[in-house]
């Protein structure tokens, strides 16, 4: 297993400040309040991990309602990841490789 650094943007429209908990393989790893920066429309996620070489599965479970909530910018050690997105309106799931 190998020490990775998980980063990726995520954009949300909501009313009042939305909580929501992020996954990985099924564990979950953190749950937030979504607060962004005055100058920024979206929020730099960091999430340190321990994970072995392959196929890997991050989750956001929104547990307030947004209009809209976007992940972007994904990478994996400062580096593009290899990915795949799936949202509905509660949730998003993204596959990626390591």
């Amino acid at each position: 297993m190998t020490d990775y650094k998980l980063t990726f943007d995520l954009y949300c429209d909501y009313e009042s400040v939305p909580t929501y908990r992020l996954y990985v393989n099924n564990k979950l790893i953190t749950e937030r309040d979504y607060w962004i920066d005055a100058d920024k429309n979206y929020l730099e996620c960091v999430i340190d991990l321990w994970l072995e070489s392959g196929n890997h599965t991050f989750y956001l479970e929104w547990l307030d309602p947004v209009k809209t909530h976007v992940v972007d910018n994904i990478c994996i050690n400062q580096e593009t990841a290899d990915y795949s997105i799936n949202t509905d309106n509660s949730s998003t799931t993204v596959n990626f490789t390591v």
